[in-house]
């Protein structure tokens, strides 16, 4: 599904013609699964932070629904929800949320709860592997850098934040 998605979504929802990264596809899909399935919003909230998330309003968007969660501890419905976070998100956010929700009826209406478990997991560990691999190579650009101005407790510093990546 994931993949299916990655390689069809212009065929499936109407949204604007801007192309669209792996990445902040993979984040797209992750929240349309967590809308359809609020349940998997506690594995979220413990696996992976906004941050991992690829696109501004998706990193938006789930930390949003990761506070709603925190807050209430259940989501009952997508008009629910909707309402509970129009007042909080700017009408932009509303309409990526009704384009996530959308998404996430087109994709996931034929997964049963351990299928869109399994897929929550398999997107957690694309989009954290995405993030480290970035971060890592931003790191070792900035460690280049730090070099070339023979900047030892830069070096030392941006170092450590490598090592903490493993």
């Amino acid at each position: 599904p994931v993949k299916n998605y990655l390689s069809n979504k212009e065929k499936k929802v109407n949204s604007p013609k801007i192309s669209l990264n792996r990445e902040e596809k993979s984040a797209k899909i992750f929240l349309a699964l967590l809308v359809k399935y609020p349940f998997l919003l506690e594995l979220a909230l413990a696996k992976l932070p906004s941050e991992y998330l690829s696109g501004q309003n998706s990193a938006d968007l789930y930390s949003a629904l990761l506070m709603y969660y925190t807050k209430n501890q259940e989501i009952a419905d997508y008009p629910h929800l909707r309402e509970s976070l129009s007042h909080e998100l700017s009408p932009e956010l509303l309409a990526f949320l009704d384009e996530i929700a959308l998404l996430g009826e087109v994709e996931f209406s034929q997964f049963d709860e351990s299928r869109a478990q399994n897929e929550a997991l398999d997107l957690i560990l694309f989009l954290k592997n995405n993030f480290t691999l970035k971060k890592r190579k931003q790191l070792e650009r900035m460690i280049k850098a730090a070099e070339l101005k023979n900047n030892e407790a830069e070096i030392n510093d941006l170092m450590e934040q490598l090592k903490s990546l493993n």
